[in-house]
């Protein structure tokens, strides 16, 4: 997060970072008409160079960035329902066994980019790791699979200003990418769509350095995370990979290697600024092992992404209680509580209590499970995380 500190450069008010709060989007860096900010890996996450001497103190990139405006209590959850609500997936079943569940954005992203003056804003694959930049029909195939790491998704942004009144642009990203985004790109002239990928809470680069010790991966050798049908695989598909469902269990399960901005952060879904939401169907029976997705329409330009792409996509409707049951709503709401601490909304002993629990859990799974870089999920090691986690959860009650 940057906020504006007048004290920061003599009296001209340049941004100041706060490194607990950053959401790791960079849609700041794309901000900065004077390239006063810049992006730098600090530790396991990344970190903005700030330039005073550049800095013109105009204090757009404080505007933009999505910690300052994310939501602060319960998720609305009445927008949801029987008529939006669906499980997607590519028709082309190659296409879905590839995608990380069921290639929805992916079919998605290449009928619209297909269509003239049509370019997609999302991460591209290069040998250095995945960058973020505006994709044209040819490049569209260039979209990686998940990525359970910071990426500073929103720092070519500014590419999309030169974008003119007759193009279409297509933005994906995470809640939070997504929000930063429609702030930015406000006055822009072309034709702006949106999905949002579901998402509870991004991994800082520790897990990725979990995976390749746990996979015994070296530095350069292939690997992926998921793809492979549902839910999926992680690693090198030719050589030590896992099941994702399996291998999961340990960040997520633990609730270890977190972007700690997450836990700011309420809004899973972004429904109030994307077109489309889409995410995993975990707890659907439903859900197909070709691969799957779930997905909510929340505007009208959300069901013309769908209608434009209909040869490409299947549909099947989800209840609103299906829905509810996939995003897990009291998750989410256990998610709040530890919120309104955070946002300095409750101060009560219980509500601190429970938050400093949480917090040494997390800390010390993660402590121990990296010290263990090579234990299977399910042996001694992770039983034993696992039976900490449940005394925590009795002494939360």
């Amino acid at each position: 997060m940057l906020t504006i500190d007048a004290t920061n450069h003599g009296s001209r008010e340049c941004p100041e970072f706060h490194p607990q709060e950053c959401m790791q989007c960079g849609v700041c860096v794309a901000s900065c008409a004077h390239k006063a900010l810049a992006t730098v890996r600090r530790g396991a996450k990344f970190a903005i160079a700030i330039d005073a001497d550049k800095c013109v103190g105009c204090g757009l990139c404080s505007r933009v960035c999505p910690a300052g405006f994310v939501p602060a209590d319960r998720v609305n959850f009445d927008d949801i329902s029987d008529s939006n609500a669906f499980l997607s997936f590519a028709s082309d079943k190659a296409v879905s066994y590839a995608a990380s569940s069921g290639g929805t954005i992916r079919a998605l992203a290449t009928r619209f980019a297909a269509r003239p003056n049509s370019f997609v804003y999302s991460l591209r694959k290069s040998p250095d790791g995945p960058i973020p930049d505006i994709l044209d029909a040819t490049t569209v195939s260039e979209m990686p699979n998940s990525i359970y790491a910071p990426t500073m998704w929103g720092q070519n942004l500014n590419k999309a200003r030169r974008l003119g009144a007759a193009d279409r642009l297509l933005i994906i990203g995470l809640p939070c990418q997504i929000k930063g985004a429609r702030k930015l790109l406000a006055a822009v002239r072309c034709k702006v769509f949106t999905i949002a990928i579901i998402c509870r809470k991004t991994k800082d680069f520790r897990f990725a350095d979990y995976v390749k010790r746990y996979h015994h991966l070296a530095n350069g050798e292939p690997w992926v995370f998921r793809g492979y049908g549902w839910p999926g695989i992680i690693g090198n598909p030719d050589g030590t990979h896992s099941d994702y469902s399996q291998f999961s269990a340990i960040p997520f399960g633990l609730d270890i290697w977190n972007v700690s901005a997450c836990s700011r952060c309420a809004d899973c879904l972004a429904t109030d600024v994307a077109d489309l939401s889409v995410g995993d169907p975990w707890g659907i029976d439903r859900a197909n092992r070709n691969g799957c997705n779930f997905l909510l329409v929340n505007t009208p330009a959300g069901k013309g992404l769908l209608a434009e792409a209909a040869d490409d996509i299947s549909l099947e409707p989800l209840s609103a209680d299906e829905a509810l049951a996939v995003i897990d709503r009291n998750a989410v709401n256990r998610k709040v509580d530890r919120l309104r601490y955070y946002t300095g909304l409750d101060k009560r002993f219980k509500t601190v209590l429970k938050y400093k629990a949480l917090q040494l859990k997390s800390a010390l799974a993660g402590s121990f499970v990296t010290a263990v870089g090579h234990t299977r999920p399910g042996a001694a090691a992770c039983r034993l995380l696992l039976a900490f986690d449940k005394r925590i959860k009795n002494l939360l009650r």
